[in-house]
């Protein structure tokens, strides 16, 4: 399937907001100075503010061109106004005389606040607004309906979100409500709704929120400014844009958000790159949500490489791995595809051709599933060996190599072999020096590949560069399987030879 992307362009569908926070005036007129050079329009967060003078307010609205939003958020809708309800709305009375362009006002401020508003600021437009801190609600449509009034012009929806389902229903919602013709700013908080703050533009939200900096966050998964625009390059998200995504559990130590959308941005590729966790139960909801919402790609890892299988509706010359680390998407249909082999082999292969060598693989995951498989594609002999010696056996017999117990290393190693490759965890949660392998029977002289991405030498890689072998890092291999994956989803459309440049510089920028 090819894979055709418009060019990608500054959007002007979402305005872009900043929060300024203070909480003196001086660091609000600071923050003023500095979002006013980033934003399309600014918050003034009055109950975080250190200071109440309408002077002084209306001094810091005087020192930016931009639209403000003036809001004074109670308590009871996670603010710090510390008065009582009925001082809170005289107080909205006293600096709705500075006009505003907008003034947020929760959902269930009575309705006879709504003339009075007017009455005092013709022009100022009135955002209705829900907090939710605990969970995003099953029914959002119905939340929406019930915020409904006359005189609101936007509508903001902020609730936790407790898995990536509650993201993907609340990206569902805005683009539903979008298309409407309803002015929405609705996200979900927390970790998992990060990607509905990336995201939201695509599907039509009218309001981004944002803040200068990390230690100026006022809701749980915001992010900084230079965040949003540098690495997901907010302003060129639109309708158009192609989404991918890692998708798996954890996701948190992957760098792909910083290389993916480097990626993305140095080819002009009109597409954004975000991380989701999904757990196993979550899986085929979610893809169906992604199916729906016209995701393009995923990247798929622990622990749901052999679970994507029955999602899978094209036949794919990789099946017979029996586990997926990408997907390529339409409303219609999943193709699958593993270059997680590819990379690995590619990486080992700079080295010179794995035909006739022996390979000895540790570990009997989905990672060794690949590298093996590739690895006898390619005309290697192919030895199994992990803790679990039926796991080896299992995967063994669908390969038709041999197999053994990781504690019968060192009898393997007599034997000999040319190419050593760790696809255990091992080392990938830990510091620890702990290894899969006795290390002093490692043979000297050899090529070496540790899966684990991250650090440049592991203490498995340390201990093959001590016997003067030949290391491989997992960066290297996460590299080359992810330009396979690049071309699997832009095929027709970019060169494995762009790609891996890019790539290359991508994985440098982190390094660095």
């Amino acid at each position: 399937m090819e894979t055709t992307l418009k060019p990608h362009k500054e959007t002007v569908g979402t305005m872009v907001c900043i929060i300024i926070s203070g909480p003196s005036l001086n660091e609000a007129r600071e923050q003023v100075k500095k979002a006013s050079l980033k934003a399309d329009l600014l918050e003034f967060r009055l109950d975080q503010f250190g200071f109440s003078q309408i002077e002084a307010i209306a001094h810091l609205k005087e020192t930016t061109t931009l639209p403000v939003i003036f809001t004074l958020r109670s308590r009871s809708h996670g603010g710090e106004y510390k008065g009582d309800e009925q001082q809170r709305l005289e107080e909205i009375k006293k600096i709705l005389v500075l006009e505003p362009d907008y003034i947020d006002l929760e959902y269930d401020v009575a309705l006879s606040f709504y003339p009075e508003v007017k009455r005092i600021s013709p022009e100022t437009k009135l955002i209705s607004s829900l907090h939710d801190f605990a969970h995003t609600p099953k029914d959002l449509q119905s939340v929406l309906d019930m915020m409904k009034k006359d005189y609101i012009s936007l509508y903001k929806i902020a609730v936790m979100a407790n898995s990536c389902l509650d993201s993907m229903r609340m990206l569902r919602f805005i683009r539903d409500n979008a298309k409407k013709g309803l002015k929405l700013g609705c996200v979900c908080i927390g970790e998992q709704g990060i990607m509905t703050r990336i995201l939201g533009p695509k599907f039509g939200n009218s309001l981004a929120f944002s803040v200068l900096h990390k230690d100026l966050v006022v809701a749980p998964g915001q992010l900084a400014i230079d965040e949003l625009m540098g690495r997901y390059h907010l302003r060129t998200i639109g309708n158009e844009t192609a989404i991918l995504g890692l998708i798996g559990d954890p996701v948190s130590k992957s760098p792909s958000h910083y290389t993916h959308n480097y990626v993305i941005n140095d080819l002009g590729l009109n597409a954004v790159y975000v991380k989701i966790s999904v757990q196993p139960q979550e899986l085929h909801e979610f893809i169906d949500y992604a199916k729906k919402l016209n995701f393009l790609g995923l990247s798929v890892t622990m622990p749901l490489k052999k679970a994507v299988v029955s999602l899978v509706t094209e036949e794919s010359p990789d099946s017979g791995i029996g586990a997926f680390n990408t997907l390529r998407l339409n409303q219609k249909k999943v193709e699958g595809a593993n270059t997680d082999g590819i990379g690995a082999l590619n990486a080992i292969e700079e080295f010179g051709l794995v035909e006739g060598k022996r390979v000895i693989i540790l570990g009997a995951g989905g990672a060794a599933r690949a590298i093996a498989w590739e690895a006898k594609k390619r005309g290697a002999e192919v030895v199994i060996l992990n803790r679990t010696v039926e796991n080896a056996a299992a995967l063994a017999g669908s390969l038709d190599c041999k197999y053994g117990s990781l504690n019968e290393f060192s009898a393997y190693a007599l034997q000999g072999y040319d190419i050593l490759v760790n696809s255990t965890s091992v080392g990938l949660f830990s510091e620890k020096t702990r290894l899969p392998i006795d290390a002093s029977n490692m043979l000297e002289e050899k090529v070496v590949l540790d899966v684990i991405p991250g650090k440049e030498e592991t203490p498995f890689l340390q201990e093959a560069k001590n016997k003067h072998c030949t290391i491989i890092n997992g960066n290297t291999m996460l590299m080359l399987q992810a330009v396979e994956q690049f071309y699997f989803w832009f095929s027709n459309t970019i060169s494995r030879e762009e790609l891996k440049k890019s790539f290359n510089e991508a994985f440098k920028t982190i390094r660095e």
